[in-house]
């Protein structure tokens, strides 16, 4: 399977996925895990919402290696597949904010 293949496959699996779990460190090192049904896929990110002033953004931003799981429930033992992104978090700012 191409890349490209691939990358479509997990596409389509993480757009039939109600709730995903984010991973991150704390400053005090400790791990933490939340989770999250308000996500987006688009390409290689992965776009998430919450408060601006929420611990988890300030947590973040000095340990921004984070992440996020995917796993639908409804699948059978014998095929059973999820899907791991690791990667780098940054904010985004909305037009005019």
């Amino acid at each position: 399977m191409s890349d490209r293949e691939l990358k479509k496959e997990i596409s389509k699996y993480a757009q039939d996925v109600a709730f995903g779990v984010l991973a991150y460190v704390r400053a005090d090192l400790t791990p933490v895990q939340r989770t999250f049904g308000a996500f987006a896929i688009d390409g290689d990110d992965i776009l998430f919402s919450t408060g601006k002033s929420t611990p988890k953004i300030g947590e973040i931003a000095g340990h921004p290696k984070v992440s996020f799981f995917l796993e639908r429930r409804d699948q059978e033992l014998r095929g059973w597949k999820s899907v791991l992104y690791i990667g780098t978090a940054a904010p985004l700012r909305r037009k005019g904010a």
